[in-house]
């Protein structure tokens, strides 16, 4: 574990420096970010590169008095190196000679007896010997950005990226298609971007983009500029592998969606349920039929989402959806075409649960219930009957208290018809062939907690 902590804060530093060489005033940088853990230093002194990790309540004079015998063992080493081709004398000098390190607010020193997160979060500069770094803290950074390996005409695409003191909604992408140089002088100067002799035309602004049919058998680049909280860092850019292929004629699912080519009426409900199977389930020894491209699960998203959209649903119920999907794939594609989400993580450790998506144009969102199976089975005022039916049966009992399934209640309200609530209910029951009843089971608690809810609302509208 040490030894992967290392070469990921290894791969973040050199990207630090590799970035920082870009800055347009050559200022030498230190790059300073705080966690929960503690603060993390990188910068560059000469030719070395430093990484240091303290706690946030260490006194700033405990980190400064580090970098200095850091330094000045790395100057030693370097005098070393030169000894025969300097004379001994000027060796011995310099061997002997001190750094000073210290930590300023525009031209004062900084107390050495803050806490670190305090001082450096409020430091402007870090000299090192003749050295002045200017502070960087908390910079928004992309320390990883990519596009899938398989892109597909007239499906949503969107980059991956790992984020670093940057906010996606606050960050912006601009994408391009790659053209040919000679066509270059047809189009707009302002929309070409060249680089390394390839040429680009500026195509979309923001996170989502639908390829088109003028950009199959084009290559896709995406630059994304992180920022959060006023603050912007530096362009990081990323191109497609492989050129962007032609949607099929027909997929399946379209065959079905010819009876789904228009919203129903306000008088009527369409609604779909669909198990998009997690990323962690999908194990080539289970799915040895399918191509390894079938499999991708970048390549599955763009898929999956075109068949969702296609289906014109009021109501959307889908399960095993893993919560970085839901954030930036599900709930951002889906909003730009009219839902609004909710999700609902399973108990323990797992990462995937179940989200519901409506219709804003529809419905209005009133309130939502997540329900841990195996704890409200437990409240005897609403489960006593069931309870003492399958209290008897041990098996039965210890399998249904040792899931995580979950139950998400949305009420929501039509728009369209004020007054009229729509209850709606997903869920992810136990599958097993070895034990069919405890997923039965799971389905009279579903139920009970539904009827629940529902004589329990009766009764409050009755009263007020």
């Amino acid at each position: 574990m040490q030894a992967f902590r290392y070469f990921v804060l290894n791969r973040a530093a050199k990207l630090f420096y590799r970035n920082s060489s870009s800055n347009a005033k050559n200022t030498p940088l230190v790059k300073v970010v705080s966690d929960k853990e503690g603060i993390r230093v990188f910068f560059k002194y000469f030719d070395h590169y430093f990484k240091l990790e303290r706690p946030k309540d260490e006194k700033l004079a405990e980190t400064l008095n580090r970098i200095k015998l850091r330094a000045e063992l790395h100057h030693k080493k370097e005098i070393i190196r030169q000894y025969y081709s300097a004379s001994g004398s000027s060796v011995q000098n310099d061997m002997t000679k001190e750094i000073d390190v210290s930590l300023l607010q525009n031209d004062s020193i900084v107390d050495s007896n803050m806490p670190n997160i305090e001082a450096w979060s409020q430091a402007s500069a870090l000299s090192v010997g003749d050295i002045i770094y200017e502070v960087s803290y908390n910079p928004p950074t992309v320390k990883n950005l990519s596009l899938p390996e398989f892109i597909i005409s007239e499906c949503a695409v969107r980059p991956h990226f790992i984020f670093e003191c940057a906010s996606l909604h606050e960050s912006t992408f601009t994408w391009y298609r790659s053209v040919e140089e000679n066509s270059i002088n047809r189009l707009i100067n302002n929309d070409i971007l060249e680089e390394n002799g390839k040429y680009w035309k500026k195509v979309h602004e923001g996170y989502i983009y639908f390829p088109c049919a003028e950009d199959i058998g084009c290559y896709l680049r995406v630059v994304c500029t992180p920022k959060q909280d006023g603050r912007t860092g530096l362009n990081s850019s990323a191109e497609s592998k492989t050129v962007v292929e032609a949607v099929p004629d027909k997929f399946p699912f379209e065959e079905r969606q010819e009876n789904t080519k228009s919203f129903c009426e306000d008088n009527s409900i369409r609604c779909l349920t669909y198990n998009v199977l997690a990323k962690m389930y999908v194990e080539e020894n289970k799915f040895p039929y399918s191509t390894k491209k079938a499999r991708d699960p970048y390549y599955r998203k763009q898929i999956l989402l075109k068949e969702l959209i296609g289906y014109k649903s009021d109501i959307i119920c889908l399960q095993e959806v893993e919560d970085r999907v839901f954030e930036r794939d599900l709930e951002p594609i889906l909003n730009l075409k009219g839902y609004s989400g909710y999700y609902t993580k399973k108990g323990g450790h797992r990462y995937e649960g179940v989200a519901t998506f409506f219709r804003t144009s529809k419905f209005r969102f009133k309130r939502k219930y997540d329900i841990l199976l195996n704890r409200v089975v437990k409240e005897k005022h609403i489960y006593g009957e069931l309870f003492s039916k399958v209290a008897g049966n041990l098996k039965d009992m210890n399998k249904l208290l040792s899931q995580n399934t979950v139950l998400q209640l949305l009420l929501l309200e039509h728009i369209h018809q004020p007054g009229y609530e729509l209850l709606v209910a997903n869920t992810h029951l136990y599958s097993n062939k070895d034990s069919p009843e405890v997923r039965l089971i799971q389905a009279a608690v579903c139920t009970a907690f539904i009827e629940h809810m529902v004589v329990r609302k009766v009764i409050l509208r009755f009263l007020f």
